[in-house]
């Protein structure tokens, strides 16, 4: 019986132990982080808040003046399986704010916005065409997702976003 416990007791700890180095292997960034020296993030898992916009032409995340491109794990077809995504309660919260907004605007694009907390891997985008795979842009895709709230969109003049 004494050995059965000591045996639970370290299964349990080395159980521990391995998702405590697994969640210090996440990189706690900004997106200003993230836009000055993408090359040094890649290949990194990071976490980071910030604000999401989609609906225009080109969806980034930002947070203040800084911006970057992103792609979400459960759709993202050219790495197949690669970096699937954690679809829990606040994912579909997410998608579903992105997808079937009731927050109609004026905007020339039907701009929609959240901000959350996203935790992904940061990864360059997939060689097309003639461009060298090392030349290719850096973008993170993510994987989860936590504190996700919708963000009213305004537009001015018909043309900007606040």
């Amino acid at each position: 019986m004494k050995t059965a416990s000591v045996f639970l007791f370290g299964f349990l700890a080395i159980g521990v132990l391995n998702g405590t180095r697994a969640e210090g292997a996440v990189k706690k960034v900004t997106v200003c982080d993230l836009e000055k020296n993408p090359d040094s993030f890649l290949h990194a898992n990071v976490e980071f808040s910030a604000t999401l916009r989609a609906g225009s032409k080109y969806s980034r995340i930002s947070d203040g003046a800084c911006s970057f491109f992103f792609a979400f794990g459960d759709d993202y077809q050219t790495y197949g399986n690669r970096f699937s995504a954690k679809k829990n309660a606040q994912w579909r919260l997410m998608r579903s704010l992105l997808i079937n907004s009731n927050n109609k605007n004026d905007c020339p694009f039907f701009v929609r916005a959240i901000k959350a907390r996203f935790r992904g891997v940061v990864e360059r985008v997939p060689a097309t065409g003639t461009i060298p795979p090392d030349e290719m842009p850096v973008e993170i895709i993510f994987r989860s997702v936590s504190n996700v709230e919708n963000v009213p969109i305004h537009c001015v003049d018909g043309s900007t976003t606040k």
